[in-house]
């Protein structure tokens, strides 16, 4: 009997000590901070009794937990544990704090984290106060930033070349339900030389990469990031929604790659994604894209909604895959149901990059604008359909001033194109529509060839501002009103909620909505006096290259 007992308070005293080692893990707010004890700054955090990253790094964490980062944190964190729906567990950055390491190896997800919530506190997308900060110095620490994650001495000229440097890896095994917003996320790989190929740099150093996520959504939103090789890549999943939005990318090689194989639902919009020709390289190393799809099964594209982004920026002369928008079919299946629409592009002076190198079985390219450069020799068409494209419905987009307008492959077929205006062709000595690798120089010849554009239209003087918004005209400046107005047709017959609007241009203004009867303006803007202001950003300058 005394055995007994003796054996009950031994094991009584085991579970108290558990109980007490993982009190700070239930349901509580825990403060972590690189070393152990009072920590002094921040806000949330100064004056709190914080546990070191290795404390944490060994503990596992409870759902509806929250843990505040304070201060710069060195050391790799390892999430152990995950919440439940409903209960998240979240981590936020405090004022003030950043993860930060010479190559990065940033947060570890641990294979199947799920519902988790990183927060770095302060919005930083595209037309937010933080990001413009951000964009002025790109590597130091100013008053009132959100959150970081940096890798601060890897790239072309510094101490390391790591092609795994990482913010958020480790996704896999049936990791779901994570969202990444309101952070500074840069510098994975600084690339400044024309010189440096380095091994799958462009493929390896990733903001978030997930191997093989679970049904669930992955959502990152309304942060800063850019220097990275490609930033966000979702590879094999099962009934995964993807929501990338609100972010400025600049600087990275790849910004958003949907890829691989698994079924998934991919939603990109209202973005800005610009600035990518740091990564150009004598040999043609790397091409640059905004989006990069290309996926091993056609039907695991559950939809690709790529909208409200604005691309625009110097993309630098690496290839002519280097656009915002890239379809792939070269060894891959061409996916389901694509839908672009509501997207401006806005060519840099002497740049190569498409517009949309586009290919899909079903989808729509409905009211877009790409606005060349009319006065620089090129045969750089905007949009591109690949010879795998069938059914797709490609109607109200507004085109000018690209050296090739069009360049319709041989193989591929639409459902319906029409109701799309055409500004001048750019200077180059190839057709403006090519239409089977034939080239028209005339419109009608377009129309015969393709038996399509029938409401559509050629002119030579649109009336639009800078970023392609139509002009109302005035006759006390001699302005006529714009062709667009009025040129598109109507589609709010097809129940696509962000459509009905017109773009957002990268989240730097709120869209305008489209009449629900009558004809709409033909691209990415519908028309309102006074038009809208051009919301578009200088390039940002490669530090050497």
């Amino acid at each position: 009997m005394q055995l007994r007992r003796s054996w009950l308070l031994w094991a009584a005293i085991v579970v108290f000590a558990i109980i007490s080692k993982n009190a700070s893990y239930a349901s509580t707010t825990v403060y972590v901070a690189q070393s152990a004890g009072t920590f002094s700054g921040g806000t949330a955090c100064n004056g709190k009794n914080a546990e070191s990253v290795a404390t944490f790094n060994s503990g596992t964490e409870s759902a509806g937990s929250i843990y505040y980062l304070c201060g710069t944190i060195t050391t790799g964190i390892k999430i152990n544990g995950s919440g439940s729906s409903g209960s998240v567990i979240t981590m936020i950055w405090d004022t003030g704090a950043r993860v930060s390491q010479p190559v990065a190896q940033g947060i570890y997800l641990n294979g199947n984290s799920a519902y988790w919530l990183f927060d770095g506190g302060v919005a930083c997308g595209p037309g937010t106060n933080c990001d413009a900060v951000e964009a002025a110095n790109q590597t130091g620490y100013a008053t009132g930033q959100t959150g970081i994650i940096e890798a601060t001495a890897n790239g072309s000229a510094l101490a390391n070349q790591n092609p795994t440097s990482q913010a958020f890896y480790g996704c896999s095994s049936g990791c779901h339900d994570i969202e990444i917003r309101n952070l500074i996320i840069r510098n994975m790989y600084q690339h400044t030389n024309m010189s440096d190929s380095t091994n799958n740099v462009d493929g390896g150093t990733f903001i978030f990469s997930c191997v093989s996520c679970a049904s669930g959504t992955i959502s990152i939103h309304d942060s800063s990031i850019h220097d990275n090789g490609n930033a966000v890549s979702l590879t094999t999943t099962s009934g995964t929604t993807l929501n990338v939005y609100n972010n400025d990318f600049y600087r990275n090689n790849w910004a958003v790659a949907p890829t691989g194989r698994g079924t998934r639902m991919v939603n990109i919009h209202d973005n800005h994604f610009h600035d990518a020709s740091n990564w150009d390289t004598t040999d043609d190393a790397f091409h640059h894209n905004g989006v990069h799809v290309f996926m091993t099964t056609a039907t695991d594209s559950l939809g690709i909604n790529i909208y409200n982004n604005l691309s625009d920026g110097n993309w630098g002369n690496c290839c002519t895959t280097a656009t915002q928008v890239f379809i792939d079919t070269g060894g891959f299946s061409v996916p389901d149901n694509v839908n672009v629409f509501n997207n401006v592009v806005i060519q840099y002076p002497g740049n190569l990059a498409p517009a949309w190198e586009y290919s899909a079985t079903t989808g729509l390219v409905a009211n877009n604008t790409a606005l060349g450069v009319c006065t620089t020799p090129s045969n750089t068409y905007a949009l591109g359909i690949g010879s795998g494209a069938t059914g797709l419905n490609v109607e109200n987009n507004f085109i000018q001033c690209y050296g090739q307008l069009i360049q319709f492959n041989p193989g591929a077929t639409f459902t319906l194109w029409d109701y799309n205006t055409y500004g001048p062709p750019g200077i180059s000595g190839v057709g403006t529509w090519d239409h089977a690798n034939t080239g028209f120089n005339a419109f009608a010849a377009w129309q015969t060839a393709c038996s399509c554009d029938s409401h559509g239209q050629s002119q030579s003087t649109l009336h639009t501002s800078a970023i392609g918004a139509p002009q109302g005209g005035s006759p006390l400046v001699g302005q006529g009103a714009s062709a667009l107005i009025g040129a598109g047709a109507n589609l709010t017959s097809l129940g696509i909620t962000a459509l009905d609007s017109d773009t957002s241009a990268g989240g730097t203004r709120t869209p305008v909505s489209r009449p629900t009867t009558g004809p709409w303006t033909a691209g990415a803007f519908q028309f309102q006096s006074p038009p809208p202001p051009t919301n578009t950003v200088a390039p940002i300058v490669p530090v050497s290259n």
